[in-house]
């Protein structure tokens, strides 16, 4: 049997020999010929993808067949389309990260988790603006795979488009993703890129989605305005600086760390503070992230003292 990369190559061919004789049958639907011609192709065709199939199974791999090209019909610089294919693999990699460890709010897999999902050519690049790409997968009757799931979930991102669809599946993958994906968009809209992802098992588990120029655009306005924020209860052991009852505002030196934000609304008033006297701070973190871009904004708010005598 042929190997995986040579039957993506015949495959290639066959299609641009079936488009080269569809063209010519569109002015000679009368030639007998031709049509036994265009059968035939078809039918070497079929073959090729019944072989496909035996091989991914064999080879216990999917298919990814990545195609950029520019929404006006160009082709796509070079760099564009490495771009888009990086940050592409981020995606697959902070999803898959998510799965097996954690869903984060920052970009930080581990190292098998990196090197898991990681992308390989099926077959060398040509100038066609699709790229083969494949990826080991264990093949297990009835059971789902991690890689199954996480290629699930990478469409499912890809066609979300408001703010709250957003919100609603960022605590199954973490902002991670979501902030790569951000990024993945705005190197389409940079570059007027039209990018059209297939994941292939079989032939018959095979599923596709394109994202125009409109549907980058659609899909970064969304993550932009999405954010969450991340409220946390911690006692600090420090010293007091700094604190004003009038304005609300409070200093606190940790071993580690200045921190510094509001009093609570009923944070008790009058209690005679010592400044630069030890204290045990009773503190809310507030940490809100921004989907776009991953920055985290940290809001500190003083609930309690305990005053050291």
């Amino acid at each position: 049997m042929n190997s995986l990369s040579d039957i993506l190559i015949d495959l290639r061919d066959t299609d641009l020999t079936l488009q080269e004789l569809h063209t010519l049958a569109g002015g000679a639907n009368d030639d007998r010929a031709l049509r036994v011609n265009i059968d035939a192709i078809a039918k070497r065709r079929r073959d090729l993808e019944r072989q496909l199939d035996a091989q991914l199974r064999i080879g216990q791999l999917d298919l990814i067949r990545y195609r950029v090209e520019r929404e006006d019909g160009d082709v796509a610089a070079a760099a564009a389309s490495a771009q888009s294919l990086v940050l592409f693999q981020e995606v697959i990699t902070a999803v898959f990260d998510a799965i097996r460890d954690r869903p984060k709010r920052r970009y930080a897999p581990t190292g098998e988790n990196a090197a898991l999902p990681a992308l390989h050519f099926a077959a060398a690049p040509t100038d066609s603006p699709t790229m083969s790409l494949s990826i080991p997968n264990d093949r297990l009757l009835a059971i789902r795979s991690e890689l199954d799931l996480t290629f699930e979930l990478v469409f499912a991102l890809f066609h979300l488009r408001s703010v709250v669809e957003f919100r609603h599946f960022a605590p199954r993958t973490g902002i991670a993703p979501i902030t790569k994906l951000s990024a993945w968009a705005t190197n389409s809209i940079e570059h007027g890129l039209r990018t059209t992802i297939g994941w292939q098992k079989t032939k018959a588990r095979a599923t596709t989605t394109v994202t125009t120029l409109r549907d980058a655009t659609a899909l970064r306005r969304a993550i932009e305005a999405a954010s969450d924020e991340l409220i946390e209860d911690t006692d600090i052991e420090g010293r007091l600086v700094s604190l004003d009852e009038a304005l609300g505002t409070f200093r606190i030196q940790s071993e580690t760390a200045s921190i510094q934000g509001f009093l609570a609304s009923d944070f008790p008033r009058g209690g005679g503070w010592i400044v630069n006297a030890g204290i045990i701070a009773v503190l809310s973190k507030a940490t809100r992230t921004d989907y776009a871009t991953g920055a985290e904004t940290v809001h500190w708010t003083l609930r309690s003292l305990i005053q050291h005598h």
